[in-house]
């Protein structure tokens, strides 16, 4: 009896043993599945709060997520189905610009580290006078970005992504120039650049012709860039004159009756805004219109704007016409005295601490010394027949009576200009101009002793008009 009973406890003690092994085993392979297990995630999210859907991650599905408190917390929507840790926080961070690694079994969120963008800024001059140049093409070929020199020739280009690359600044008239830049480490530099007048040269014996640059297309539509600095080869008439240069650029027709009137878009010449370094010029024309009433020595850059016009210029019927003055040699002095068959004048260039400059030009029409056969063809198409005969169709007149006309037109004008660089980015600037016109007008009736009770009548009288301005900046 006690033999089986040994027995028996014998295999009791192995079913134990092989109990505890079959639990051991299932304990195992639930500790197994329950580390599996948080991986398989889903969810829904339906413009939800960015923060409140990494939050929701944390709580519910216990992934480890460490994030500041200043990242975006724009609504996204996401799903997931049966996702792991890593596919979740990747579909809850698709919408977004955040970032984020993976130390273990925990993730970082933070906002991406945007590179320091480099800037330069400085202003295009002429190398020989020191004047500035406005509107001059200021690029950077690399990275295809680049920006237009202002009126006083300061420009400024952002958001350059290297430290090394190359400046190229062009202009009508002027040779192109490669400036190489090196940025220090997280700074923007200021650049002054000049540039010299481009010098044609060419065989001595095989020259056919003199290419010069008058205008250059902008990319902006209907803009046309002029330069005035070789207008004098072209035709004129008596003189330089700017406004009948502008006449032969391309969708620009010639005034009314042969005058520098500009005629664009359909419009009439009284529908033209012309500013003159931001001034606006009401009368801009002599002998009523054919001579132009500004100066061309005075002028250094003509931008001309056909259509789609700068929102600073407002809405505009025909077109806008922006002239900027010179500003004069700052490093020399220099002058000129010239006549022609309409006007005689002198212009002066004073420079003012090596820093500024102050540049006049003051012009007068030569009518009042002596009369050309081009003044006087002018006037006889503007005032008609000599024989200005008031009463010439009365009944009472005979062949003895009549009358005689004699009309005197003459003009000036007077542009100078103040500039002077105040720091290296600041300079003043101020402009001034001028213009008078006159006619003086003699009578004379004969034979008219029956009427007036004396043989002759002389009358005489005069008319003035002026356009006068002052711009400060």
């Amino acid at each position: 009896m006690s033999l089986n009973l040994t027995v028996i406890r014998a295999r009791s003690s192995k079913l134990t043993h092989l109990f505890k092994f079959l639990l051991a085993g299932l304990i195992y392979l639930s500790s197994a599945f329950s580390v599996s297990k948080p991986d398989s995630i889903s969810f829904q999210f339906h413009n939800t709060p960015l923060k409140n859907a990494l939050k929701q991650l944390i709580d519910d599905h216990g992934v480890s997520i460490v994030f500041p408190d200043d990242i975006e917390n724009t609504p996204i929507s996401a799903q997931c189905k049966s996702c792991t840790q890593k596919e979740a926080l990747v579909a809850v961070l698709s919408t977004s610009n955040l970032v984020w690694k993976q130390t273990g079994n925990q993730f970082t969120v933070f906002n991406p580290i945007t590179p320091f963008r480099f800037a330069v800024s400085g202003r295009a001059m002429d190398k020989e006078t020191g004047e500035p140049i406005p509107f001059a093409n200021v690029f950077i070929p690399e990275l295809m970005i680049g920006d237009i020199s202002r009126n006083d020739g300061s420009f400024s280009i952002l958001n350059i992504s290297t430290r090394v690359c190359t400046l190229t600044i062009s202009y009508i008239g002027y040779e192109t120039k490669k400036t190489y830049l090196l940025f220090p480490k997280d700074e923007n530099i200021f650049q002054e650049i000049f540039i010299l007048p481009k010098v044609l040269v060419t065989a001595a014996v095989s020259i056919m012709g003199t290419t010069r640059e008058f205008m250059d297309q902008s990319n902006s539509p209907g803009q046309i860039s002029f330069s005035p600095r070789h207008i004098s080869t072209l035709p004129n008439l008596g003189e330089v004159d700017i406004f009948r240069s502008l006449q032969l650029l391309p969708g620009i027709q010639l005034g009314l009756g042969g005058t520098s009137g500009l005629n664009i878009r359909g419009g009439t010449p009284d529908q033209n805004l012309i500013l003159l370094d931001g001034m606006p010029l009401y009368q801009t024309g002599h002998l009523f219109g054919f001579v132009s009433g500004v100066n061309a020595n005075a002028i250094k850059d003509v931008q001309v704007y056909k259509g789609g016009f700068p929102a600073q210029y407002g809405g505009r019927i025909s077109s806008v016409i922006e002239l900027t003055s010179r500003n004069g040699n700052s490093l020399k002095p220099h002058g000129s005295i010239y006549g022609n068959l309409m006007s005689q004048g002198v212009s002066g260039e004073i420079p003012i601490l090596s820093r500024g400059s102050w540049i006049f030009n003051l012009r007068s029409s030569t009518t009042s010394t002596f009369q050309t056969e081009l003044y006087e063809s002018i006037q006889a198409y503007v005032t008609g027949d000599d024989n200005f005969n008031l009463i010439g169709e009365s009944a009472d007149t005979t062949k003895d009576q009549g009358a005689t006309y004699s009309p005197q037109f003459s003009y000036l004008d007077f542009t100078n200009r103040f500039s002077f660089m105040l720091t290296p980015n600041h300079r003043l600037n101020l402009t001034n101009t001028t213009g008078l016109d006159s006619i003086r007008e003699s009578r004379e009736f004969f034979g008219f002793s029956n009427i007036l009770g004396y043989d002759s009548s002389y009358t005489q009288g005069s008319t003035l008009w002026k356009n006068r301005g002052t711009t400060f900046n």
